[in-house]
């Protein structure tokens, strides 16, 4: 009896529900671009295209594996500069044009894909709103970063350290009505939430929250979106002006925390670990500086440590001669502290007033003495 292979390997093949992979094609030209290299990255970050670029043609056809939000980079051979662009990738034809003079700009992307024109939507608005404060705010980070900045006397320095914080006020602003701008004119965005997570929520959590809500039902139940909503909710808590929480353990010897025994103007809240190096540093500097200068001796410190091990805790208490008040629950990064405070760094730093509401959150270290200088000033 002979066997008839090829009606054997159709019917295998349609019993296995096989199917042709699925493809994604990138074609464009950039007028101008020679000795460059495009990538793309899939849902996985797993490198499915990494091509030459000759005389601006772009032209690759790869295997999706992995659809999803991935990543496009259009990058000059030879730059330290990296243009990382999120695109949205699944099945079909992309075409894509920009500017060999400005690859640092999310490049025109066109798709049937609905959920990259919603990217290339936000993008848009994006670049439009951020652009001016955005330079501002590097030139005014490129001074503070300067040899002439180590030049200047105390006030000038604080001076333009406001200068610093004032343009990353603006800049975060302009992120903001950016971000508002896209939902009011994509109502029904599903990738909303997915665009929204990729912001500093926390620098301002009310007004996020707020454009939280607007967002539709589809956006907020995706993943990002319910973690999203899961965030906010917590980060709206810790604004400046709300109560900070407890805090949860003990000191060495046992005794609980305690806002009865606060006679301070304010506090540095000190979130550390034993085998966080800059932590330790931080320490020795608290003792050398923010304990000697006027003002801050009006805040006293406390430490709160995100360690498990009891006798690293005390062990670095001792070798850092930390003489203010310890605390610790001694469960590492499932400390309560870790969540009731969202702590997600270490080192992290807080102040909090003499009624302990939040000041400030995540504080960065550098900008400690300045924030508590203007906190003194004006109280």
């Amino acid at each position: 009896m002979k066997f008839n292979y090829t009606f054997l390997a159709a019917a295998l093949l349609a019993a296995t529900g096989c199917t042709k992979p699925a493809h994604v094609t990138f074609n464009g030209n950039i007028a101008g671009l020679t000795d460059a290299t495009f990538f793309l990255k899939d849902a996985a970050d797993s490198t499915i295209v990494a091509e030459n670029i000759n005389n601006g043609n772009v032209k690759v056809d790869a295997q999706l594996d992995n659809p999803g939000y991935g990543t496009l980079s259009i990058n000059k051979n030879g730059s330290k500069e990296a243009n990382n662009f999120e695109v949205y990738l699944e099945s079909g034809a992309y075409t894509i044009a920009a500017d060999a003079a400005r690859l640092d700009h999310y490049p025109k992307i066109t798709s049937s894909s609905s959920i990259q024109k919603e990217l290339s939507a936000y993008y848009e608005i994006y670049e439009q709103v951020v652009a001016t404060s955005h330079e501002n705010r590097l030139k005014a980070e490129a001074l503070l970063n300067s040899k002439k900045a180590t030049t200047l006397t105390k006030n000038e320095y604080i001076a333009l350290i406001d200068k610093v914080n004032a343009a990353q006020d603006a800049e975060e602003e302009a992120k903001i009505n950016a971000f508002k701008t896209f939902v009011s004119k994509n109502p029904q965005s599903v990738a909303s939430a997915h665009l929204m997570s990729k912001l500093e929520v926390d620098v301002d959590p009310v007004a996020y929250n707020d454009i939280y809500q607007k967002l539709s039902a589809a956006a907020k139940n995706t993943d990002d979106g319910k973690e999203l909503g899961a965030k906010l909710q917590r980060l709206v808590k810790l604004v400046p002006g709300a109560e900070a929480p407890s805090i949860a353990g003990n000191t060495p010897d046992g005794k609980p925390f305690s806002k009865a025994g606060l006679n301070k103007k304010g506090y540095i809240i000190d979130f550390w670990r034993a085998a966080n190096q800059v932590s330790r540093v931080n320490h020795q500097d608290m003792i050398n500086v923010l304990q000697k200068d006027k003002n801050a001796r009006q805040f006293g410190i406390i430490s709160v440590s995100l360690d498990s091990k009891r006798e690293w805790w005390t062990k670095a208490i001792t070798d850092d001669n930390m003489t203010w008040p310890q605390y610790a629950d001694l469960k590492g990064d499932e400390s309560e502290n870790a969540k009731n405070w969202m702590i997600t760094t270490i080192p992290s730093y807080y102040l909090v007033d003499s009624q302990w509401h939040i000041i400030e959150r995540n504080v960065d270290y550098n900008r400690l003495l300045f924030t508590i200088d203007s906190y003194v000033k004006k109280h």
